[in-house]
């Protein structure tokens, strides 16, 4: 039976995540909270296109849900084309790993150049992710 002299295990110090790498299927997201230059990163992936989004381009908010990460591209056919990532806070230890899962919800509306027409302006699609989060030191 241990006794109080006996030291118990140290717990590894735990920081916030700031390294996502995120997918599925052949969609896959990776977003680093700051990069070299101290700007936030996300590259995205879907298996026809490849974009990447830097700083300012990237829309940030708190919530109840975890931080939001939202980027818009440029209007295609009419209808701007949105998505928005959220990410739950990750307490990770340096050098390690942790698990998650969590989802994107893809917007494609906002009529662009053309009048309004009845019904819902924007839909929205939702994937599920799974991946890993940790800490990368700049």
């Amino acid at each position: 039976m241990p006794t109080s002299a006996q030291a118990q295990p140290a717990t590894a110090q735990l920081t916030e995540a700031n390294h996502f790498e995120l997918s599925n299927g052949s969609l896959n997201i990776t977003y680093t909270a700051s990069d070299l230059l101290g700007r936030p990163h996300l590259s995205y992936q879907d298996g026809k296109q490849t974009r990447t989004y830097t700083g300012d381009q990237i829309r940030q908010e708190e919530t109840a849900l975890g931080q939001l990460l939202s980027v818009a591209d440029v209007a295609v056919d009419f209808v701007t084309q949105r998505f928005t990532l959220v990410l739950p806070k990750v307490l990770v230890a340096l050098g390690k790993a942790e698990k998650l899962s969590t989802f994107v919800v893809f917007e494609n509306g906002g009529q662009v150049a053309r009048p309004p027409q009845p019904g819902p302006v924007e839909t929205y699609s939702v994937k599920n992710l799974r991946g890993k989060a940790s800490l990368v030191l700049n």
